[in-house]
């Protein structure tokens, strides 16, 4: 019940996402603007810059980078056989594109302790990484040339900070430290806020439920099936040979099993002009089916929550 209790409000934010386009005539185009060029940003700045620097924590970013990664290159070679390269391109995007940030995390938060959610924030990075790097350039590249991509990627200030904050981490920079603790404060509520409210804007938008049932079915598919499928390979491998992470990280990757599609994932094709409907119908039916299966795959497969007892 504890865990119903912690999803509930991520979907009345949506609601309010929902109110806010259809009553309030917000626009989506600039919600999702703030969220991809001020929030955004100084979220990834913020998590790189205070992370341990250590061989073991910047494995989880790179990690779940590949993890994405190749969930998006299956994705591409299965679903290009039978759909037009733009549809395949969105497709594969989304198959590496898990609502980990937005989703996961204020799960994470009442179910562990704060050490399993600074990991959890790693893999975050990684996740973001991917969607604003390789994903991006796979998602525009079927709309745009090599060059206006490339050109749309550079103008992505995510990356920029993530760069930047790895670089005032390596050499110890801390004359902001305080600044920026007063203010992620307020960017971390915000991050979660926008996201989610974009997954109702995005619904509000769908003029007619006409589904494409084939993009819907596959993009599904890779989310509840693929990418899982990924994720436990993960957990059997290192467990029963590498034995290079801790219970944390298993913990963390079974949460991550059954949470839906990426919501900035609409913000992103919103921005580009790419595949809105089609996708906001696919991050929501994904969202109705994390309501169920989350609690049903924790309450499987986790134990020993110490905010639950």
């Amino acid at each position: 019940m504890d865990i119903i209790f912690a999803i509930a409000p991520l979907y009345l934010i949506a609601f309010f996402g929902y109110i806010s386009k259809k009553v309030l005539r917000v626009s989506t185009e600039s919600v999702s603007k703030i969220l991809i060029y001020i929030v955004s940003p100084v979220v990834v700045f913020y998590g790189i810059y205070k992370v341990e620097l250590s061989y073991s924590n910047l494995s989880i970013p790179l990690l779940f980078f590949i993890l994405s990664a190749l969930s998006s290159w299956f994705c591409y070679v299965f679903s290009s056989r039978y759909l037009n390269r733009l549809d395949s391109n969105v497709l594969s995007y989304l198959a590496g594109l898990p609502n980990i940030g937005f989703f996961a995390l204020p799960i994470i938060i009442l179910l562990f302790d704060d050490q399993v959610f600074s990991k959890a924030v790693l893999a975050v990075f990684g996740v973001n990484l991917y969607a604003n790097t390789l994903g991006f350039y796979l998602l525009s590249r079927g709309h745009f040339n090599h060059k206006e991509t490339i050109n749309k990627l550079l103008r992505l200030p995510a990356v920029y900070c993530f760069l930047i904050g790895f670089l005032f981490n390596f050499f110890d920079v801390h004359f902001i430290e305080r600044v920026l603790d007063y203010i992620i404060a307020h960017f971390k509520g915000s991050y979660t806020l926008l996201g989610m409210m974009l997954v109702g804007m995005g619904v509000s938008d769908i003029k007619s439920m006409k589904v494409d049932y084939r993009f819907l079915i596959t993009s599904l598919s890779f989310k509840f099936l693929i990418y899982p499928l990924l994720l436990v390979a993960i957990i059997v491998l290192d467990d029963f040979y590498f034995k290079f992470y801790s219970k944390d990280i298993y913990q963390i990757i079974l949460v991550f099993l059954a949470v839906p599609i990426g919501a900035s994932s609409i913000a992103y094709t919103t921005e580009l002009g790419i595949g809105v409907r089609q996708t906001a119908i696919a991050v929501y039916v994904s969202t109705i089916l994390a309501i169920f299966l989350i609690p049903l795959i924790i309450s499987i497969f986790i134990t020993d929550l110490p905010h639950l007892q």
